[in-house]
């Protein structure tokens, strides 16, 4: 049994790291109506992982098809709003790498779409909160899977540093709770 976990382990991260290289950039495609953000969002999952899981020293050009695609789509789609909170955004503002907050966005546009957390507007409801909250925790953990994934290439981030140690702890989300407005944040 001891020997089946490492081979099982194994060939599952294989896999995972294989659907990241499949990932083709959409070509000519057309973000005009909701059903045409609403057809790529498989494409935006995949974009993100792709995003996250390849080194941006690898594939460059492709790297920045990639981001165009992504943020163009986070930018427009009507279904799912992506909040820019300062006070959770500002410790992982980098200069020398701009890739975090589109990466931010992107994580929270993932977690939206695999959640089917859409809302067009924020509103006071606890759903709403709930999704804010989840939101900006999944694009925090989207920028600290690219840091890792790029540690070496990225500069070194102290802020993005203590971010990881909160995320290990489990104590992230406790940590974005109290970083948000308390308007939009759920009572638990």
């Amino acid at each position: 049994m001891k020997t089946i976990v490492p081979i099982v382990s194994f060939l599952f991260m294989g896999c995972v790291g294989l659907s990241a290289q499949t990932f083709e950039v959409p070509e000519n495609y057309h973000l005009n109506v909701k059903t045409d953000y609403t057809f790529y969002e498989p494409d935006v999952v995949k974009c993100v992982d792709w995003l996250i899981n390849t080194r941006i020293d690898q594939e460059t050009e492709k790297r920045q098809a990639a981001s165009s695609f992504l943020l163009q789509w986070c930018m427009g789609t009507p279904t799912i709003n992506v909040v820019i909170d300062e006070n959770v955004v500002s410790p992982i503002m980098d200069k020398q790498v701009p890739d975090y907050v589109l990466l931010f966005m992107g994580g929270w546009a993932k977690d939206a779409i695999e959640s089917d957390a859409r809302h067009t507007t924020i509103a006071s409801s606890k759903e709403s909160k709930d999704e804010m909250l989840a939101g900006n925790v999944a694009g925090l953990e989207a920028v600290l899977a690219f840091y890792e994934t790029n540690k070496g290439l990225v500069p070194a981030n102290e802020n993005i540093e203590k971010l990881l140690k909160l995320q290990q702890k489990g104590r992230l989300e406790k940590y974005v709770k109290k970083l948000l407005p308390k308007a939009s944040v759920p009572k638990k």
